[in-house]
């Protein structure tokens, strides 16, 4: 497989757990809930790595931090050669889990 075949499988994987053949392209699904590739890049200094950023609907948590999570790392998190780098939230999240009372 090639890295984009890859990373569109980690989309689905990680929200609808599914394969792309049940999840027809157009579809509801596939439109709202699977994460969207948004960019691919080819790695620097690390041999035939790539970079991407996958995008997740704010609502595929449901509004629960322990999903929150599993849609960041879930079972994609075991598979070699994955790596999550970085992790940017919108404001929404943001406010519904502002972090610790007391700091860290």
């Amino acid at each position: 497989k090639d890295a984009r075949d890859k990373i569109l499988a980690i989309c689905l994987e990680q929200t609808v757990e599914l394969p792309a053949s049940l999840v027809p392209e157009g579809s509801w699904i596939r439109e709202h809930v699977v994460g969207k590739l948004e960019s691919l890049t080819k790695g620097e200094g690390l041999g035939g790595s790539w970079r991407c950023e996958i995008s997740y609907h704010a609502d595929t948590a449901g509004g629960e931090m322990t999903q929150l999570v599993n849609v960041i790392f879930g079972n994609t998190s075991m598979k070699e050669g994955v790596m999550v780098a970085d992790v940017r939230m919108p404001p929404g999240v943001l406010r519904d889990y502002p972090g610790p009372k007391f700091g860290v």
